[in-house]
């Protein structure tokens, strides 16, 4: 009677426990990472527009010629354009050629000139300052400009009119 080389059912059920076992647990790794992953890039993208709307609050009410309050926020004035700040309870937009949103709450918007809060539309401003609260934390923004003596002038001038 011949022989054949086999492996028993034993030995077979041993080898498919060991890799159900070998399996499982690389399931869970993955899908453990894969969650890590997921709130990493979350945040990530959550640091991401914060850092392009600081970027662009600085650089707009920095590079402006004048920044002048209106009823939603403010608007920078450059030369040939003019971009408009927005802030609403739950966002600020950006409006110019393309209008970005920028999803944060926002507490206390507080626009000054002079140290003095400025609550007229089309008053010229220097300051301005709020609070942005986003997953339960806290930030505080401040943006300050520094004018000329020929647009404070300008500014005196239409006041004595």
């Amino acid at each position: 009677m011949n022989k054949f080389k086999a492996y028993t059912i034993v030995e077979m059920i041993v080898t498919m426990l060991i890799t159900s076992v070998t399996i499982s647990i690389a399931y869970s790794s993955f899908r453990i990472i894969n969650g890590q992953f997921g709130q990493y890039k979350s945040r990530s993208h959550r640091n991401y527009e914060l850092v392009l709307l600081d970027k662009f609050m600085m650089k707009d009410f920095t590079n402006s010629i004048r920044v002048i309050r209106n009823t939603e926020g403010y608007s920078c004035q450059y030369l040939d354009k003019s971009i408009d700040y927005e802030f609403e309870e739950s966002y600020i937009l950006r409006k110019s050629n393309l209008t970005d949103t920028f999803k944060l709450k926002i507490v206390e918007p507080k626009f000054y000139f002079m140290n003095e809060e400025e609550f007229v539309p089309g008053a010229l401003i220097d300051k301005v300052e709020f609070t942005g609260i986003i997953e339960e934390e806290s930030l505080s923004f401040l943006y300050k400009k520094e004018y000329g003596a020929d647009i404070l002038v300008e500014k005196e001038i239409r006041e004595d009119q």
